[in-house]
């Protein structure tokens, strides 16, 4: 309704009272429009008396006892309808059909005037619609580009949505590629809700999940650029430079495991929320961030290799039983602003090298110094496989992180040090495949 309003109802009163603006100046001051009447029946008279249309001088054209309410009635409905059907056209349509209309009055009050020999004004009506076309078409020009920022605000941080209505020259809306950072979120445990709930009700709780983790995201300076069913993905640095890009996605991540935290605690206290778990992953590197797409239909949205190990960084986080997981070049990045753990280095899908990978303690990594050190030793002791000493700092590790943390120390224990991890059978079927493959490409060549 609040989008009628303002969109529809909005510029159609503005451009309707323009025009009716116009008819009471007629009635306040009824010579406001006489020279505007004059020229235009003099135009009409030197047009007649060129084509030889004109008629008996003994019947010049006279004014009619009804034309006074005809003119008036027909401004009425006219600049009413026009001022109406303004917002649903559309600027490029309604400056077709605004300037005809007013052409055709006039032409037809001039032929009434020339053949039938009936004064009918052309000037009231044509300047009620005049005005009417006019300020309407002012009020479609200034609320699209609104709208467009309104629409985009739902997906992006607004001075983000600013900028992309605005300022239509910015390479980054042809292409370019950039240093940003990428975020995917993934809601674990999908398939288990959607078979508990009826297909209404989970929509209700996806809603309920992800607006909030948008408006995170948007808060921190993040663009959402699409939901993914049980997931969203998500980027900094572009259209607007972030230099900061990899810090605001992490202070990201760790609202959202705030916000998720409290959620859970004061919904399941009420007893209408699920164990909500979700899995988060951000990798920075150069993407090509730019609209692509078709006549049809556009997107804004980002591509590259750094983000594919950004979605197969997520991947990893319900192996490890992490919330949060960082790629090496976020971790160089955000410095000793973030206590980021490093959790070792895995094998990603689809890849050939290892990737270092990260979860994050907090901010500042000053206030977690005690707890970086016994991690560094338990993953030191698991590296070498020395359990019981992994055992005893694990412990240790779990008095000192936060509680979303301790399921991940469970995960690194149950791997027994082992490095690196066992890869799951169909990657090194596939990996073997493209191996033996490659092998004959080469014997060939």
């Amino acid at each position: 309704m609040r989008g009628f309003l303002r969109y529809r109802a909005g510029p159609a009163l503005v451009a309707m009272l323009a025009g009716l603006a116009v008819i009471l100046l007629e009635f306040l001051d009824p010579l406001a429009l006489d020279a505007l009447r004059a020229g235009a029946f003099a135009g009409f008279d030197a047009f007649a008396a060129r084509s030889g249309d004109w008629p008996d001088p003994a019947n010049l054209p006279v004014r009619p006892g009804w034309g006074k309410v005809f003119e008036l009635s027909l401004s009425l409905v006219a600049a009413t309808g026009l001022a109406i059907a303004m917002p649903y056209m559309g600027a490029a349509a309604i400056s077709v059909v605004g300037p005809a209309m007013i052409a055709g009055y006039v032409a037809a009050s001039a032929y009434v005037y020339m053949n039938i020999g009936l004064q009918i004004d052309p000037a009231m009506p044509a300047a009620s619609l005049l005005a009417t076309y006019l300020v309407g078409l002012i009020a479609l020009l200034w609320i699209v580009p609104d709208r467009s920022r309104a629409a985009m605000r739902n997906y992006m941080d607004p001075r983000v949505a600013e900028e992309l209505a605005t300022n239509a020259g910015n390479p980054t809306l042809v292409g370019e590629t950039r240093d940003l950072t990428a975020m995917f979120c993934d809601l674990r445990g999908f398939t288990g809700l959607s078979e508990k709930r009826d297909p209404a009700e989970l929509v209700r709780l996806m809603s309920e999940i992800f607006d909030p983790l948008a408006k995170i995201i948007q808060d921190h300076g993040g663009t959402v650029d699409k939901f993914l069913g049980d997931g969203l993905m998500a980027f900094w640095g572009a259209p607007r430079h972030q230099p900061d890009h990899a810090d605001l996605a992490c202070g990201a991540a760790l609202a959202i495991r705030k916000w998720l935290k409290r959620e859970t605690q004061e919904r399941q206290e009420a007893g209408d929320w699920p164990d909500v778990r979700i899995g988060i992953a951000v990798n920075s590197g150069q993407a090509y961030v730019g609209s692509i797409g078709g006549p049809a239909r556009r997107h804004y949205t980002v591509l590259g290799d750094d983000i594919n190990v950004a979605s197969r960084i997520q991947e990893h986080c319900r192996m490890l039983s992490a919330d949060i997981l960082i790629g090496a070049r976020t971790r160089e990045l955000i410095g000793a602003r973030y206590a980021a753990l490093w959790v070792g280095d895995y094998d990603l899908r689809g890849r050939r090298q290892q990737i270092s990978l990260y979860t994050l303690a907090g901010r500042h990594a000053d206030a977690f110094n005690t707890l970086l050190e016994a991690h560094a030793t338990l993953m030191q002791a698991l590296q070498s496989s020395r359990m019981e000493v992994a055992r005893a700092f694990a412990a240790q590790t779990r008095l000192l992180a936060p509680a979303v943390l301790h399921p991940l120390y469970a995960a690194l224990l149950e791997q027994r040090g082992e490095e690196p991890p066992a890869r799951p059978i169909a990657w090194r079927v596939r990996d073997a495949i493209a191996s033996i493959e490659a092998g004959h490409g080469q014997d060939a060549a």
